[in-house]
């Protein structure tokens, strides 16, 4: 069994923002919520563990530095896993990445028109779609040298938290494990990055953090992009 210990971390990212109702270029980015539980729980004490950063993310398609003005088509929202990392000490996203062969079936099954759920969800998007960002994902796959990172430092030593097992303790509560929660349900909201900061982090192709999307301009259709990069660490691998 691994203790998993109290949650010490600011959430106030959580807090939605306030003014224009979705603009549906945003909301169409919101969609991989629904598959990621909301947080975890402790089963007996009920004290929740929340990722510690907005759990949409995107990975850049070209390497090189960034402009500080960014479009939506610039980026890959690729497949993330929960998993504990043992660095940070923390819940936390990992990129979720399966031998090419994997991404070279879906390519050619999203091609003949089957629908697929790896590396991408088929649901809500139109044919042409689907095949152009399975395509995008299959080249990044085939370009891609390290081995997948945890999305919160970009160490390689962490524990999945989607598995049934091993139980995992909650270290402070003498009966509790710790159990994923789900919300599901229609979202009636407003736009992350419209009227306050969206706070989206930012990664290159090799899963190194880049720079973090603030504020979206409806009208150009793009996003005001800030460097952000891995607070320094020990050699996590």
């Amino acid at each position: 069994m691994i203790d998993i210990p109290p949650s010490t971390h600011n959430y106030s990212w959580l807090e939605q923002p306030h003014g224009t109702p979705y603009n549906s270029t945003v909301y169409l980015l919101q969609v991989t919520f629904m598959y990621l539980p909301s947080f975890y729980s402790c089963s007996y004490c009920h004290e929740n563990f929340h990722f510690p950063f907005n759990t949409l993310s995107y990975h850049h398609k070209g390497g090189g530095p960034l402009p500080s003005t960014v479009r939506s088509e610039d980026f890959l929202e690729i497949p993330k896993r929960p998993a504990w990392c043992k660095v940070c000490n923390s819940l936390t996203l990992v990129e979720d990445i399966l031998p090419l062969q994997d991404f070279e079936n879906a390519y050619g099954a999203i091609r003949a028109g089957k629908s697929i759920e790896y590396p991408l969800h088929c649901r809500g998007k139109d044919a042409a779609e689907q095949i152009a960002t399975c395509k995008a994902l299959l080249e990044w796959r085939m370009n891609r040298i390290r081995p997948a990172r945890a999305l919160c430092c970009g160490g390689t030593q962490f524990l999945w938290m989607d598995t049934l097992q091993p139980l995992r303790r909650h270290a402070d509560c003498e009966y509790g494990f710790i159990d994923p929660v789900w919300y599901i349900g229609s979202f009636c909201g407003y736009a992350h990055g419209i009227h306050s900061p969206a706070d989206y982090r930012v990664y290159d192709p090799e899963g190194e953090l880049v720079g973090n999307l603030t504020w979206f301009n409806q009208e150009a259709g793009s996003w005001a992009l800030q460097e952000l990069r891995y607070a320094p660490t020990l050699d996590w691998d």
